[in-house]
Parts: C-alpha cells; structure tokens; sequence
C-alpha cells in the first residue's frame, strides 16, 4: 500500500466516527428545534466562515507546504493568528449587529458577540492543528473533532433546558471550537514541531507570502461561490426555507465529508515531496481519481432513490420538504467527491495561482446560476442551478489542472472517466431497476425499520456484480505510462 493511501484510509477511518457523531447530532437537534431556529444560524455562519477565511489567511496550507518553518518561525505565526483573529473579531461583532438590517430581524443584535468569539478561538487552532497533520496524526485529529463535537452536543441538550432554543443552538459552535483549541493544543505539545507559544520572529511570512497570496485569494472566491446560495435563499425566500435548504445540503456532505474530509491535506503532506515527479502525481491522482468515482456512484444512488427514507430517519417528518431538494443535490455526489482533490494537488505543484484562476472561474459559474435562480422564487431551481454548476465548475478545474498543471492534455483524464462510465451507466441502469422492486415489496409496511433494511439489502444486492467487476477489470489497473514517466 502507498503512503498516500495509508494516510487517507487512517484519515478515512478515523473521521467514520466523527461522521456517526454528526449523524447522532443531526437526528437529535433537528427534533428539537425549528426550521426557522437552523436557517438564522445559518444566515450567519455563512458570514462567520468568511471572516474566518480572513482571519486565517490562508496559513494552514503554506505551513504545510514549507518545510523549513523553525519553532521561533512557528511562535511568531501563532501570534500572529491571536492578533488576526481578535482584530478580525471584533469587525465580524459588528457585521453581525447590521445582518440586522439585511434581514429585518432584531434577533442578530443579541447573536453578535457570541459568534465574533468563534474567529479568534478558531485562528488560534490553526498552528497545533496543522503540526498534526504535518505529523500525519489524522487519527488524533478525528478523535479531538469527535470529543469536541460530543461536548457541543452535550453542552447544548443541557442549555435547551434553561435558554431560550435560538441562544441555546447557537451556543454550540462556540463551544466546539473552544474545545476543538485545547484539545488540539495539548496534543500538540508530542509532535514534532511542538506546541507553539507567543513569540515575535516573522521571518517566515516573508517566504510563504506569495503561496499566502494565491491561497488566500482562492478561498475568498471559494468562499462566495459555495455560499452564494444561502444567502440567495435566506435574502429572497426567508429563514425557515433557508433552514431547509440547509438541512439538505447537510445531509448531503455528510458522505462528502467522511471520504473526502481530510484528504487534502493527507494528499499535500504526502506528495509534496515528489511534487518534481509529475508523472508519478499523475498516475497518484488518476488511480485516486477511479476510487472515488466508483465509491461514491452507490452513495449517489442511494441518496436519489431514498431521500424521502433519509430525511424521515434523520430529520423526522416535520422536515419532508427536504426530501426533493436533497434528490437534486445527490446527483452530484460523485462529481463533488472526484474534485474535492485538485485543490491538493494544485498545492502539492506549487501552483496556488492556478488554483485561484480555477476558483475565480468556478466562482463566476455558482454566482452567475445561483442568482438566475432567484427569478424562479423556488428552492427546487436553486438546487438544479447549484447540481449544473457543479458539473460545468468540475470539467473547467479539470482542464486547468491537466493542461496547465500537469502540462499534459485533460483527453486522458477523460479516457479514465470514459472507461469508468462503461461499468457506471450499466451499473445505474441495473440498480433503477432492483430499486423498482424493492419500492413494492416496501410499501407493504409502514415500518421505518423494515424500509430501511430493505432499502439497504437493495444497495447491497445491486451492487454486488459492480464490485466484481471493477475489482476484476478496473481497480487493479491504472494508466501506468505516467507511473514512471
């Protein structure tokens, strides 16, 4: 097994258990609050991520990518994210104070200070974080994200008690990253660059600027491209929709997260190195690239034909409009899964302008369809303008980084996808039809519980001969001309 492998499996394994926390998470909250109580959190926390993207300036990867970083190189950064967070902070407090206004709503003057806390407290996280990865101690990581969670969790049934549910809810996420920084702090203290502390040596801002630069412009553009659409739906149709719409998007990263959380940065720590060998990240990344597209066809599959199961187990049946629009989204399930990775390897060749050219793209195709669908007055149309824009943003950040990145043409990556699709499309075809028989057998019971197993014995089933022959034909071979060069 490679390395790169061995890194992604032991992050993979380790976020299954943060995966089944927010799953745990999910079903219990989504009982006890309202939509509306969901969709103005999450009017502001898509706010919140932005500034958190200011405050970070893009520090986490560039640490990555430098090798040369010294323990008083290290202290000077981390004083430097305390100094960003709080000044950056302290502008979100008042940003929240005017969302206000944009809203119409009085509720965000009392939710402003709470949620100016989370900057500063996540800035601080991001030097003992990223020496974790650095370490490749993925495991740690899932087991602080998994305990912070359970503590936010915790913390909040608690509260529900006692507060009003908006201060209750809202407290969570304060609570997770305060957790999430001193249990990342202390783990740091064992690895190899050590646990930080303040200092004043800036040196090496002058060597990681211009990757700073790039990173920092990728994720703004990033940044409104992928969250464009919350604020279209929260602005245009109001809280409890937005609170919907949320809710699906949620339900479906959650197989986006537990395969592809974390992998970026297993892919960056580990192919850096050979970042000289571009035909070695070449045959790394299309014999990746095949793994996730054939694992993540089932989850696709299984999400469209069984949203309205999902969202009834999960959410419960005061949540069922969330059903449609989460059968829309998981249509790009494979693509979102298969290019979740060229950030990394954008990275890995040191080319973060490229990867800025892409987002700047990408983010010009999101907003563009996202505000086109604001004249439809439906979430349904922000849904489809969203799955459109994610197939037409894959193939531009394809081009650029086979044709500009790897320097060679983007025709053979899409012979891999061509192959893959011979055993994709008869593998769709069959499991629509299994599915169709299963739909009789399950509307004979009213039992969650026996619909759900019967809905799983189908995935099972179907998937089967898929398995075989991929294992027998396709998993085993990739385009070895590039493993060597």
């Amino acid at each position: 097994m490679s390395e790169l492998n061995s890194a992604i499996l032991k992050n993979l394994f380790g976020k299954l258990g943060v995966y089944l926390i927010q799953l745990l998470s999910l079903i219990i909250l989504a009982r006890m609050f309202e939509p509306k109580v969901f969709g103005i959190l999450a009017s502001i926390s898509v706010f919140l991520v932005f500034f958190q993207l200011i405050a970070e300036v893009g520090i986490g990867p560039a640490l990555i990518n430098d090798g040369k970083i010294s323990k008083s190189e290290q202290n000077g950064i981390f004083t430097l994210t305390l100094l960003s967070g709080v000044m950056i902070g302290c502008v979100f407090y008042f940003f929240v104070r005017y969302l206000s206004l944009f809203y119409n709503d009085d509720i965000y003057l009392d939710l402003a200070w709470l949620f100016s806390l989370i900057v500063p407290i996540s800035c601080l996280s991001i030097v003992p974080t990223t020496n974790l990865i650095k370490d490749y101690r993925f495991a740690g990581l899932a087991i602080i994200d998994g305990v912070s969670l359970l503590i936010s969790i915790a913390c909040t049934m608690i509260l529900s008690t006692k507060l009003e549910p908006i201060y209750a809810l809202a407290l969570k996420s304060p609570i997770y990253f305060l957790a999430k920084l001193i249990l990342a702090y202390i783990a740091s203290y064992s690895t190899t660059s050590g646990m930080p502390n303040i200092g004043f040596d800036f040196g090496a801002i002058k060597r990681i600027k211009s990757f700073v630069k790039y990173q920092l412009a990728f994720s703004f553009i990033n940044y409104f491209s992928r969250n464009s659409d919350d604020i279209v739906v929260g602005k245009a149709l109001g809280s409890t929709s937005l609170g919907i719409y949320s809710q699906a998007y949620n339900i479906m990263k959650y197989p986006l997260q537990l395969i592809t959380f974390g992998m970026g940065t297993a892919i960056q720590a580990v192919l850096t190195n050979n970042r000289d060998n571009v035909s070695y990240l070449i045959y790394e990344h299309n014999k990746l690239a095949k793994k996730l597209m054939f694992v993540s066809l089932p989850i696709s599959l299984y999400f469209i034909f069984n949203s309205h199961l999902i969202v009834e187990v999960l959410l419960g049946g005061e949540w069922i409009e969330v059903a449609p629009i989460l059968t829309i989204l998981a249509v790009t399930i494979p693509i979102q899964i298969v290019t979740s990775t060229t950030g990394a390897f954008f990275q890995v060749l040191n080319r973060a302008d490229l990867l800025f050219k892409g987002g700047l793209i990408g983010a010009t195709i999101f907003v563009t369809l996202i505000i086109f669908s604001a004249y439809f007055g439906s979430l349904k149309a922000t849904a489809i303008c969203v799955a459109l824009a994610f197939f037409i943003n894959s193939f531009c950040t394809y081009y650029i980084l086979f044709n500009r990145g790897f320097k060679i043409s983007v025709l053979v990556f899409g012979k891999i996808v061509l192959n893959c699709f011979t055993i994709m499309v008869p593998y769709v075809i069959f499991y629509t039809f299994v599915n169709e028989y299963v739909v009789s057998l399950i509307s004979v019971s009213n039992s969650v519980f026996y619909q759900v197993m019967l809905s799983l014995v189908t995935l099972i089933l179907s998937s089967l001969p898929y398995v075989i022959i991929i294992r027998m034909k396709y998993l085993v071979k990739t385009d070895k001309g590039y493993h060597n060069g």
